[in-house]
């Protein structure tokens, strides 16, 4: 509908409620045909609307409209983009308004009346206009309209046609109690602070009470006596012996009686970070997992993420530096970030596999690592895994400035004490996006990672993760990031062993999963545990092992001047004490070999 046709209706609108039965019931009107602004950046300014009443704007645009000119509230502002009313008279009974989601970013804008928040509106679906319905103000006399974005990160949003209703007249009518939030139950952990808005409103500018009723010990809320609006904040910050539920009683009243509003306040115990985790196993433990790490979770703004590369990978040996993820032996000035011969962010899980371009999964620091940029260029989208030598585009070194890395035409190998630093950034990101939050998809692993949003390969990640634990420059990112950055964790930092109960597999049945069995085969450097035997020896004996595992026995034999090693023998059940391998040597320099699994 054209600007014109709709202002001729708005009129028609008008001339119909002068000659209804209530026209104190009328309200107001505001299509923001003032609204000056036209162009794509973002513009502070004020313009007269109807009813003469002056409107303020700051950071908005107007190139993206519902029906022209609309206001249209940036992302990423400081102070938030927000458009806002001068004073209004006559009461607010109900409001109501369109808004639209600009772009992809989910758009949610806060509806403030009065200084108080009386609805959050949220869109998720680009260029859809939505209405809000009619919401319940029932605020008397004078008001104030501010329509603000919520947060830094909140999509771009257009609002137009604000309507509203009157509210007032002489009719006894008692106050009414409004929250902010708007919620009569809350669930809080002990220690944790709870604040509550109270508002007493009513229409007939009465003398108003507001007070409050079984108050817990420590809470505090000041009651308040005088002409409406009357506004109190409860608040609480409960110990760990007050949990359970406190039923807190509000009340308001003047000389045409009293209404009360209850709000149940649930306390919970502070339970440890993976407390709901524990003792689950498989798809349920990495749904858990999602569950925990998202909760709380903050994107970043990229300064916010710029500073936090520089604090992460802060080298221990020179803290004006930052070390390297691929060049171990390497760092750089923290000064050099982006520089033209300096370093910038390697997203472990490639952006190109699935990663979005406004979401938090692009941000996400636990992905993120401080890497030359020219190495980081030659890994580009590259899965990770062993190098083939035979493969076509096979090098090692990939680059001389990362001499312990190689790489063929579809994969890339890091150094090896940082394969278990990649594979545990790509966990993280498989079990904490799975497609549910706003501009993210569902990131997944595969043994031949040719879909976009695959990573792999599954098998090397998961024997590089086991081969090369978490150690402390690890373990320190993740606390930093949870104390100071994104306030969630790595969990398979904290606990590795989850790993193979989420992703390991068991293809032979035997209880022990294919990366441990992979390890006992492989992992043959403790001089403790290679025994020699002498020609003509029928078995070994070994004495004083430990309970809880399966033991298997390799032979090692020299070929070539390598010590070639075979499987030839293993407990069939969980044994301890001492246990007697049969053997049967095949030369004078034949070894022997004894490794434990974990069932």
């Amino acid at each position: 509908m054209s600007r014109a046709v709709r202002i001729r209706l708005s009129l028609l609108a008008a001339a119909w409620l002068a000659g209804a039965a209530a026209p104190a019931r009328a309200g107001g009107f505001e299509d923001f045909a003032g609204y000056p602004e036209t162009g794509n950046s973002s513009y502070s300014g004020s313009f007269t609307g109807r009813n003469n009443i002056v409107w303020t704007y700051v950071n908005c645009r107007g190139d993206r409209f519902i029906a022209a000119p609309t206001p249209g509230l940036n992302k990423g502002s400081s102070p938030l983009a927000n458009i806002a009313s001068g004073t209004i008279t006559g009461g607010c009974g109900t409001l109501s308004l369109d808004y639209k989601q600009l772009y992809n970013t989910t758009a949610c804008v806060d509806v403030v009346v009065n200084g108080t928040v009386r609805r959050t509106l949220v869109s998720t679906t680009q260029n859809v206009t939505n209405h809000s319905g009619n919401i319940a103000i029932n605020v008397g006399g004078s008001f104030t309209l501010k329509f603000v974005q919520n947060n830094f990160n909140a999509g771009q949003v257009a609002i137009d046609n604000v309507s509203w209703t009157s509210y007032g007249g002489a009719a006894p009518e008692p106050p009414a109690l409004l929250f902010s939030p708007d919620s009569n139950a809350i669930v809080v952990a002990c220690s944790s602070a709870v604040h509550l808005a109270v508002t007493a409103t009513e229409p007939n500018v009465d003398e108003t009470r507001l007070w409050a009723t079984d108050l817990p010990a420590g809470a505090a809320f000041v009651g308040a006596t005088g002409t409406t609006p009357l506004i109190s904040t409860f608040a609480w910050t409960p110990t760990a012996a007050q949990t359970g539920t406190h039923a807190v009683v509000f009340w308001a009243g003047d000389k045409d009686g009293t209404h009360s509003r209850t709000c149940s306040i649930e306390v919970t115990p502070i339970y440890p970070y993976y407390h709901y985790a524990m003792g689950l196993t498989g798809a349920v433990l990495k749904t858990k997992l999602h569950d925990i790490i998202s909760a709380g979770a903050v994107q970043l703004t990229d300064d916010q993420e710029n500073d936090a590369m520089k604090a992460l990978h802060t080298d221990p040996a020179n803290t004006n530096n930052v070390y390297f993820l691929y060049n171990v032996t390497s760092s750089m000035a923290k000064a050099l970030y982006n520089d033209t011969y300096g370093w910038n962010k390697e997203h472990c899980w490639p952006e190109s596999r699935g990663l979005g371009s406004e979401g938090p999964d692009q941000v996400d620091v636990h992905n993120l690592f401080a890497e030359d940029k020219y190495v980081n260029a030659l890994r580009g989208n590259l899965y990770f895994d062993e190098s083939d030598p035979a493969a076509p585009g096979y090098r090692s070194p990939a680059t001389n400035s990362a001499p312990q890395t190689s790489m063929d035409s579809n994969s890339f190998e890091p150094p090896p004490t940082s394969k278990g630093n990649v594979a545990r950034g790509v966990f993280y990101m498989a079990t904490r996006y799975d497609g549910s939050e706003a501009n993210t998809s569902a990131l997944w692993f595969s043994d031949d990672p040719a879909h976009t949003n695959s990573m792999g390969r599954l098998t090397t990640l998961l024997l590089w993760h086991a081969l090369d634990p978490p150690d402390a420059l690890e373990s320190n990112k993740n606390e930093l990031v949870y104390a100071n950055y994104q306030h969630n964790r790595n969990p398979f930092i904290d606990h590795p062993e989850w790993v193979e109960q989420i992703w390991g597999r068991d293809t032979d049945g035997d209880g022990v999963t294919d990366t441990h069995e992979i390890i006992a085969g492989t992992a043959t450097n403790s001089a403790a545990s290679v025994f020699e035997a002498t020609p003509g020896a029928t078995q070994i004996v070994c004495g004083a092992l430990s309970t809880g595992s399966i033991w298997r026995l390799y032979e090692g034999t020299f070929r070539n001047n390598d010590l070639i090693w075979r499987q030839v023998a293993e407990t069939n059940r969980l044994q301890s004490g001492t246990l007697r391998f049969p053997v049967a040597p095949t030369g004078a320099a034949t070894f022997y070999h004894l490794r434990a699994t974990r069932p």
